[in-house]
C-alpha cells in the first residue's frame, strides 16, 4: 500500500513528466514518423509510472531498473533520428529534462548505479546529437544536477532506513531483555518461595528455643547457606556451582554469591560455560573469602574476587565474560 506522502510526490513527478511529453506531442510535425514519436513518449511515461508508483518496496527490482535505463538511453537517439532537417531548437530537446526526471526517480528508488551509468551515456548522446554550442540551451546541466540531487536523496533515505532498522532492533532487544528478566524474576521468586517453605519447619524449631545437636546445627547452617545462595545467587546457581561452593566451604572458604542482573540475554549454553569457569576458579581457592557477583551495565559478565583472611584488598580479581 502506497503512503499518502509517496503518492503526492509521485503525482507531482508524473505531472512534470507528462508536461515534457506534451511538448513533443504538440510538435509532431517536426518528426518524420509520428507513430515512433508517440511510442517513445508512451514508453517514457510508462517507465516513469513504474519508477514512481509501482512496487511496494522502495528499492526497484533489477530487471525493472534495467528496462528503465534502456528506455532512458534510447529516447534521445530515436528522437534525433526521426527529426526533420539538421537544425535543433529548444523544443526538440524536450526529452533532456524528461530523462533527467526519470533517472532521478530511478536513483531515489535505490538504483543509483543504473542512474549514473544511464545518465553518463545519455549525456554523451546529447553532446553528440546537439553539439557543444547548443548545450546551454539543451537543459543538460539542469538534468545532471537533478540526477545528482536525487542520488544524494537516495543515500539519505538509505541512511535513515538503516538508522530506523537499528533503532527498531535495539527496541526489540530491550523488550526481549525486559520480558526475559520478568520471566526469570518469576522463576527466582518461585524458587525462593519453595526454599523458604522447605526451611519453615526448621525456622519454627529455632524460634521455639529448642536445643540442637552439633550435627543438627551443621545441617541447619548448611541449609541456611543454600537458602542464601538461592535468594541472592539467582542465575549464578546451578549444579556445578553448588558442588563447587560446597567443596570450597568444606575447605573453610567463605563463599558469597550476588546476582544483580546482566545475564538475561545469555543462552543456556553460554551461561553454563560461564558458570563452569566460576566452578573451576572456586576449586583453586583453599582459604579466605570469595565473592562472585554480576552487575548490569558493566563490560564484564561475572566478577570473581578472592582474598586471604583479614585482608581487604583481593588477591584474585577475575572478570569473566565480555558483554
Amino acid at each position: 500500500m502506497i503512503s499518502v506522502r509517496r503518492l503526492l510526490l509521485a503525482s507531482i513527478t508524473l505531472v512534470f513528466g507528462a508536461f515534457n511529453v506534451a511538448l513533443a506531442m504538440l510538435r509532431l510535425d517536426r518528426y518524420n514518423d509520428t507513430l515512433i514519436t508517440v511510442s517513445i513518449g508512451l514508453f517514457y511515461f510508462i517507465s516513469l509510472v513504474a519508477c514512481t508508483v509501482a512496487f511496494r518496496k522502495l528499492k526497484l527490482p533489477i530487471w525493472v531498473a534495467s528496462i528503465i535505463s534502456v528506455v532512458a538511453v534510447l529516447i534521445s537517439k530515436i528522437s534525433h533520428l526521426t527529426l526533420k532537417g539538421e537544425g535543433v531548437d529548444s523544443y526538440d530537446t524536450w526529452y533532456v529534462t524528461a530523462v533527467g526526471l526519470l533517472l532521478g526517480a530511478l536513483a531515489v528508488r535505490g538504483r543509483e548505479v543504473f542512474a549514473i551509468i544511464a545518465g553518463f551515456i545519455f549525456s554523451v548522446e546529447v553532446v553528440y546529437f546537439c553539439g557543444f554550442d547548443f548545450l546551454p540551451k539543451s537543459g543538460l546541466s539542469g538534468a545532471v544536477i537533478l540526477i545528482v540531487a536525487c542520488i544524494a536523496v537516495s543515500r539519505g533515505l538509505a541512511s535513515s532506513a538503516k538508522e530506523i532498522a537499528e533503532a527498531q532492533h535495539i527496541t526489540e532487544t530491550e523488550r526481549a531483555a525486559i520480558a526475559t528478566q520478568e520471566v526469570l524474576s518469576e522463576i527466582h521468586s518461585f524458587a525462593k518461595t519453595v526454599a523458604l517453605k522447605a526451611t519453615l519447619p526448621t525456622l519454627r524449631k529455632i524460634a521455639g528455643g529448642k536445643s540442637f545437636s552439633k550435627e543438627q546445627r551443621l545441617t541447619y547452617a548448611k541449609s541456611e547457606l543454600e537458602l542464601r545462595d538461592e535468594i541472592a545467587g539467582g542465575r549464578l546457581v546451578n549444579k556445578k556451582t553448588k558442588r563447587a561452593m560446597a567443596a570450597a566451604r568444606a575447605r573453610g572458604v567463605d563463599v558469597a554469591l550476588l546476582d544483580d542482573g546482566g545475564l538475561e540475554l545469555l543462552s543456556q549454553e553460554e551461561l553454563d560455560d560461564l558458570l563452569d569457569l566460576v566452578a573451576e576458579s572456586l576449586s583453586g581457592i583453599n582459604s579466605g573469602r570469595v565473592t562472585v557477583r554480576t552487575q548490569r551495565k558493566e563490560n564484564w559478565l561475572v566478577r570473581f574476587t578472592a582474598s586471604r583472611p583479614r585482608v581487604v584488598t583481593p588477591d584474585l580479581d577475575l572478570k569473566l565474560g565480555q558483554r
